[in-house]
């Protein structure tokens, strides 16, 4: 999707912040094969357009950033999971150290 003058801004959703809203919709009024333009409002309030990367935080509809958002939870997951697990095997080395014979070395 390469948008020319007489096209109107194409509608992408963006994966971004914390909390209940983590998908937005934006205005991508170009893009090529690494690099996205989306227009947005900058913190004076006034319509700016930013280049981005294209990357997992921009998608074609809602569904698809949902999906993305709900892989990188579900990895997340798993993966402190992983951590719990080796936190608990550590935990149970230690509370089974038993003093040496002697208390001298």
């Amino acid at each position: 999707m390469t948008n020319t003058n007489d096209q109107q801004p194409a509608i992408k959703w963006e994966i971004a912040g914390y909390g209940p809203n983590r998908i937005f919709p934006v205005k991508a009024v170009k893009e090529t094969a690494k690099t996205l333009w989306i227009e947005r409002t900058d913190y004076r309030g006034r319509l700016s357009t930013y280049q981005c990367r294209k990357n997992n935080d921009f998608h074609d509809t809602w569904e698809a950033a949902y999906n993305e958002l709900l892989r990188r939870a579900n990895e997340n997951v798993e993966r402190q999971k992983r951590e719990l697990n080796r936190a608990q095997s550590a935990l149970g080395e230690i509370v089974k150290m038993k003093p040496p014979a002697s208390d001298s070395p």
